[in-house]
């Protein structure tokens, strides 16, 4: 069994093409969401304004409802950092609700999988030894058309193989850990291509 989790305050922009970049290959899609920052802030300070945040960020959870698909769970939490955020997720909330998958994948809500990529990173990260793995990311600058340079210290997707674990270990922000060994497998980060009224 395969879970794919997601964790949101916004990301409206990709967040449909993510989400169908990996719904074919799980049973179920996770997507932990909140309408809260980190850090108990209600603002920040951005060219010297300061900038009040709103309510609601956008309009990512009616987007994932769009979708209509029943492998799609929304789960409403948050915590005051992201560091250790996805381990309490998974372990508090999901394991506790939930058979335990085989696999889980833990992505970004602007983090879209070219199908090759996808079945290759799942035949490679299942077959093989490692308990947990990331992929490389090709960072994608305004546009589809362009890119970033390569920034290899910088966490993709990550697989984590929980038949070998009971419960995941303490994370970083990205449901990561140190020295997580890196599939010959690349996802595409929308990131920077988010629009106007989102940045």
């Amino acid at each position: 069994m395969r879970y794919a989790i997601y964790r949101c305050l916004y990301g409206e922009d990709f967040i449909q093409e993510s989400i169908k970049s990996v719904i074919d290959h799980v049973d179920k899609v996770f997507v932990f969401w909140t309408n809260k920052p980190w850090g108990d802030t209600d603002r920040c300070v951005y060219k010297e304004e300061e900038v009040l945040f709103p309510d609601k960020f956008d309009n990512i959870v009616d987007k994932i409802k769009e979708l209509n698909n029943p492998k799609i769970e929304l789960v409403e939490a948050h915590t005051e950092s992201p560091f250790g955020q996805l381990t309490h997720f998974v372990n508090d909330i999901l394991l506790q609700r939930y058979k335990k998958p085989d696999t889980l994948i833990i992505l970004e809500v602007d983090h879209v999988f070219r199908e090759d990529q996808i079945i290759k990173a799942l035949n490679d990260f299942e077959g093989g030894e490692a308990e947990c793995a990331t992929t490389r990311q090709v960072e994608l600058w305004k546009t589809p058309k362009f890119r970033i340079p390569d920034r290899p210290s910088r966490c993709g997707t990550n697989f984590w193989n929980l038949q070998k674990l009971s419960k995941l270990p303490s994370t970083g922000t990205q449901g990561n850990i140190d020295g997580m060994h890196v599939l010959d497998v690349d996802v595409h980060n929308f990131g920077f291509c988010v629009s106007s009224k989102v940045m």
